[in-house]
């Protein structure tokens, strides 16, 4: 059985959408090299947009040396991620935090009225047969000795919305798929745990998420991403209480 300890953390995004008005990516990146040049150091890419582009379409990327760290920024978004490196493994609560902070100061600087924010975290773990140990895990014995009995892959989705805090629902999708360690391997041997956790699009328009919002929106994502992990995931010791 996969367990949530079975786990790493691979990546963490967190975005913020106008609601109304847009971004300036060309204005936001003399804000950010000014505020945030000592961590984001890397080569930045500031590409020019004709008007009629999509507004989500990415003009600025502002990354940092090793690549664990950027933010992107379009006319409709602006995203902060964080990728695992081969240094120590910060904790969600901590990305999280800090990532909450620096969205709110881009939407601030760029007078920007937040109308949507979005939390992905995205987990791996190695397995020698990752299609069938999923399988196991989630299908009863009747499909296991019967169609998916072999799967070199497999794929589960799952989306539900429940209120995160008080008057904020969510949207909380799941994917569990198992991938390919590289292009050269011709089997599956990870599993890739994906949890996407947002406030409603159709809501975008009427929101007016301030910073403290936000802090409390990603603090309540970090937690509830752990959560849902030992859910999909637990030790056989909860499974038997369970």
């Amino acid at each position: 059985m996969v367990q949530a300890g079975d786990f790493a953390l691979d990546r963490v995004l967190a975005s913020a959408f106008a609601g109304s008005g847009e971004f300036r990516p060309t204005a936001a990146l003399r804000e950010l090299l000014q505020r945030w040049g000592d961590v984001y150091d890397g080569e930045v890419v500031s590409l020019p947009l004709a008007p009629d582009v999509p507004p989500d379409v990415v003009s600025v990327l502002l990354p940092n040396q090793d690549g664990s760290l950027r933010i992107e920024l379009s006319r409709a978004r602006a995203n902060a991620v964080w990728l695992r490196n081969d240094g120590a493994e910060d904790s969600i609560e901590t990305i999280f935090s800090q990532f909450a902070q620096r969205l709110a100061t881009i939407a601030e600087t760029q007078k920007v009225n937040v109308g949507r924010l979005g939390a992905v975290v995205t987990r791996g773990c190695s397995l020698g047969d990752p299609g069938r140990a999923i399988a196991t895990q989630f299908c009863r014995d009747v499909w296991l000795h019967g169609p998916l009995n072999r799967p070199e892959g497999f794929e589960l989705h799952a989306h539900k919305t429940f209120d995160l805090l008080e008057q904020l629902r969510v949207n909380s999708w799941v994917r569990i798929r198992t991938a390919k360690s590289t292009p050269a391997l011709d089997h599956h041997d990870s599993v890739i745990l994906e949890q996407d956790i947002n406030t409603l699009t159709q809501e975008i328009a009427n929101r007016r998420l301030s910073r403290e919002d936000s802090i409390r929106f990603f603090q309540s994502a970090a937690h509830q991403s752990e959560v849902i992990l030992n859910l999909y995931f637990p030790s056989p010791q909860e499974s038997v209480d369970a």
